[in-house]
């Protein structure tokens, strides 16, 4: 099960791959479609960016942001 999992696939015919890259905890029901982490992978292929409101916050409403470095990262 992939619940609250970051996966990152390389996807060619006859070569799938799919790796865990991290965790989040959003809180969909509390946050709706802001909560969620919506992965977002940089241009050189180095990081991954999400935001996640981490099961939510003191103040109740707060989203971060946050950065996986990938293994290629240098």
């Amino acid at each position: 099960m992939l619940d609250q999992e970051l996966v990152i696939a390389r996807v060619e015919p006859g070569n799938i791959e799919v790796y865990r890259i991290g965790h989040h905890r959003a809180d969909e029901k509390k946050f709706d479609y802001w909560g969620e982490p919506h992965a977002v992978i940089s241009p050189t292929g180095t990081r991954v960016l999400f935001g996640s409101d981490w099961s939510g916050s003191e103040d109740g409403t707060s989203i971060d942001s946050y950065v996986v470095e990938l293994p290629s990262y240098n």
